[in-house]
């Protein structure tokens, strides 16, 4: 009697940690309307960016001095 009592004690602690995880679950992430509703306001934001790009060169001297051998 003892083991049964035991084991559905277990089972019914399982079953409630599952329920509470699907729960905790379902309220942090809401279900959203739709994977293509999320790029309906998407704007590119680098197409106004009058940025230019810099580059630096780096001399084959230096280059090959630090190279330990």
């Amino acid at each position: 009697m003892g083991k049964k009592l035991g084991k559905v004690i277990l089972g019914l602690a399982c079953t409630g940690v599952a329920i509470g995880a699907v729960l905790t679950y379902m309220k942090e992430h809401p279900a959203k309307s739709g994977f293509k509703d999320d790029f309906d306001d998407f704007t590119d934001e680098f197409e106004d960016c009058s940025c230019e790009r810099t580059y630096t060169t780096i001399p084959y001297d230096m280059a090959k001095a630090e190279i330990p051998s």
